[in-house]
């Protein structure tokens, strides 16, 4: 709990390091809410459908966004941003890797190095 808590506190923190565990235990927790509240959103009607031409509609083929899963994702967007930022750093990668985050294919790549790459213990750290 207390590395969930550190990982809002420090929400506009992007210098320092992340451990593994710091990045892991986020991403689970993470996880876990979203799947939690996205069922809440869907099972209690509590949800926008649109769709695909962005039109509000309620059939067969609509995607559903949440109200409460879509607010969870805005609020951790941004300490995600920062603990990954930390999380590259501590590998010993450039912070920019963040930019593969934006590639779906390399985006792949770029969780397997968060949750992975063991820390470096270089004495220099990599700045941004």
């Amino acid at each position: 709990m207390r590395t969930i808590l550190n990982v809002y506190k420090n929400y506009f923190n992007f210098n320092g390091k992340s451990t593994r565990m710091d990045y892991n235990i986020f991403m689970i927790f993470s996880l876990i809410v979203w799947t939690l509240l996205f069922m809440f959103d869907t099972t209690s009607g509590f949800f926008m459908e649109y769709d695909v031409a962005g039109n509000f509609v309620v059939d067969d083929m609509t995607v559903r966004y949440g109200y409460t899963s879509i607010a969870f994702f805005i609020i951790s967007l941004i300490p995600w941003v920062s603990l990954s930022i930390r999380r590259l750093r501590d590998a010993g990668l450039s912070p920019y890797w963040i930019i593969l985050f934006l590639v779906p294919v390399a985006q792949l790549v770029a969780y397997i190095m968060c949750i992975f790459a063991p820390s470096n213990r270089r004495r220099h750290p990599v700045t941004a």
